[in-house]
């Protein structure tokens, strides 16, 4: 996402992240089958190695298994996506002093 964007349909971010520019994951959904094996975190690690942005953005449905999983590894809520269904948090992750 470059500066001064965001995502549709979710509460701003602080000013600092919305004019940062930032890693934005789309889709990232591990079949049930091979969760809880660390794919989901060597697939993120994958995708952000050697990205410059500062921030990566992502979003999470509440109360879903991944939702608690990106909070336990260091992202924190920025936004809500709360106009339909599945209601989802804008999450983030500080990429600063990161080298993946």
């Amino acid at each position: 996402m470059a500066p001064g964007s965001w995502w549709a349909n979710a509460s701003p971010p602080p000013a600092e992240v919305l004019n940062a520019a930032k890693f934005a994951v789309i889709e990232l959904v591990v079949a049930r089958r091979w969760r809880r094996r660390g794919l989901g975190g060597e697939l993120l690690r994958t995708l952000s190695k050697g990205r410059p942005e500062p921030y990566a953005t992502l979003a999470a449905v509440i109360g879903s298994p991944a939702h608690a999983w990106y909070l336990r590894s260091g992202w924190r809520k920025v936004g809500e996506f709360r106009v339909e269904p599945p209601f989802s948090d804008a999450l983030l992750l500080d990429r600063r002093g990161r080298t993946a």
